[in-house]
C-alpha cells in the first residue's frame, strides 16, 4: 500500500464541513475557468446555429437544438438549455410553434452571450 502524502493526510483531517467548502470552491472555480476558456466559441457557434435552425426549417431545428442544448449545458447556460431542449421537441410539431420556440432559443442565446462578454471584460 502506497504511503499518504502530507497533502492527503492534511486533507483527510479537515472536517467535513470543510472538504465540502473546499470541493464546492474548486467546483466554482473550474466552472468560471471553463466558461472564461469556451465562452468566446460557444458565442459563435451558437450564433451560428440559431442562423441554421431560422434558414433549415423545422427539419434543421430538432438536431441543431439537440447539438446547441449539449454545448449549453457544457458551459453551464441552464437557460439556454431549457430552451434549446423545447425547441428540439417543438421540431414536429409544425411551422408556427417550432419558430416561437426557435424565437425564444435565439433569446436565450443572447442573454447568454451578453453575459459571457461582460465576464470576459472583467479583470
Amino acid at each position: 500500500m502506497q504511503e499518504p502524502t502530507r497533502t492527503t493526510l492534511a486533507y483527510a483531517r479537515r472536517s467535513k464541513r470543510q472538504r465540502f467548502w473546499w470541493a464546492a470552491g474548486a467546483l466554482a472555480v473550474l466552472a468560471i475557468a471553463v466558461a472564461l476558456w469556451w465562452g468566446p466559441t460557444w458565442r459563435r457557434q451558437a450564433a451560428m446555429l440559431i442562423v441554421r435552425m431560422r434558414a433549415g426549417g423545422d427539419a434543421a431545428v430538432g438536431p441543431l437544438a439537440h447539438t446547441l442544448k449539449g454545448s449549453a449545458s457544457g458551459i453551464g447556460a441552464v437557460r439556454v438549455e431549457d430552451a434549446a431542449a423545447a425547441a428540439e421537441r417543438s421540431a414536429g410539431a409544425g411551422a408556427g410553434p417550432c419558430s416561437q420556440a426557435v424565437d425564444r432559443l435565439a433569446t436565450a442565446v443572447e442573454e447568454a452571450r451578453a453575459l459571457i462578454a461582460e465576464l470576459l471584460r472583467e479583470p
